[in-house]
């Protein structure tokens, strides 16, 4: 069984530190392995052919698809723990990280193979496979190479508390 401890950890806190309401996570679902769940809307990860997937609900109610699929729990840490705390960085008015990574360009020894989606390509790095949106395609060839200690420390770094 996945150990979703960390990840349920950075969404507490990252939530409600941007005022989400009734903020939760939960396992029993029949529709995935855990949601992280708000009245502002819901993340939710489901296995889908070997590839962990990661779905998303807005506060309409609107269900999104594989807005990410990730060839293993580590990297969705990563991608997850970014994307949270990248908005509790936006809403406090923090430094944006991924700016600096976008200028960067791609990061050197990660392959981007398109895809037949529209709009996404697949990162490749050793065993590790990353199918994102083009467009955070470059940032994340960056964030797939850092440690999940190392994303949760910079980005905690000036938003006043860590996860």
């Amino acid at each position: 069984m996945t150990d979703f401890a960390r990840l349920t950890s950075a969404w507490i806190t990252w939530s409600t530190m941007i005022g989400m309401r009734n903020v939760s996570a939960s396992v029993d679902r029949p529709d995935c392995e855990i949601a992280f769940v708000s009245d502002e809307g819901s993340v939710q990860l489901r296995h889908d052919e070997g590839w962990w997937a990661v779905d998303t609900v807005n506060d309409r109610g609107q269900h999104f698809d594989d807005v990410a699929q990730l060839s293993n729990y580590e990297l969705v840490e990563k991608f997850l723990m970014w994307r949270w705390a990248s908005l509790v960085r936006t809403a406090t008015g923090a430094k944006q990280r991924g700016a600096e990574l976008h200028a960067q360009g791609p990061s050197s020894g990660v392959e981007f193979v398109e895809l037949p989606r529209d709009h996404f390509v697949e990162l490749r790095l050793h065993d590790d496979r990353a199918r994102v949106s083009s467009t955070s395609a470059t940032v994340f060839s960056h964030v797939m190479r850092m440690s999940v200690e190392d994303i949760e420390r910079d980005l905690a770094a000036d938003i006043g508390q860590k996860p």
